[in-house]
């Protein structure tokens, strides 16, 4: 989950990642069930192993690129608060 959230900028970081993550866990997580049973179903009882590694493999991959790719935004450079301010000297 972490990754995931890495992945976007601050002021989108909640609704992106929850977003993309519940849109890959309907159609990959609520459709595996029934792709192993259609591959189980079609004589090809170890596939079901091979479809989950593959998505597994692709996910990986997916997060390592996506991560290491990552541009960070102005707002989460480490500045301190008023860094930019110059100190005022009384005349």
């Amino acid at each position: 989950q972490l990754a995931l959230v890495e992945l976007f900028p601050v002021g989108v970081r909640s609704s992106a990642s929850g977003l993309g993550y519940n849109v890959a866990y309907a159609l990959f997580g609520g459709t595996a069930p029934y792709i192993a049973t259609w591959l189980v179903g079609n004589g090809h009882s170890s596939w079901p192993g091979f479809y989950l590694s593959t998505l597994c493999c692709l996910s990986v991959v997916a997060a390592a690129l996506g991560i290491g790719n990552r541009v960070r935004s102005n707002s989460e450079s480490v500045e301190t608060v008023g860094s930019d301010i110059s100190p005022q000297r009384a005349s």
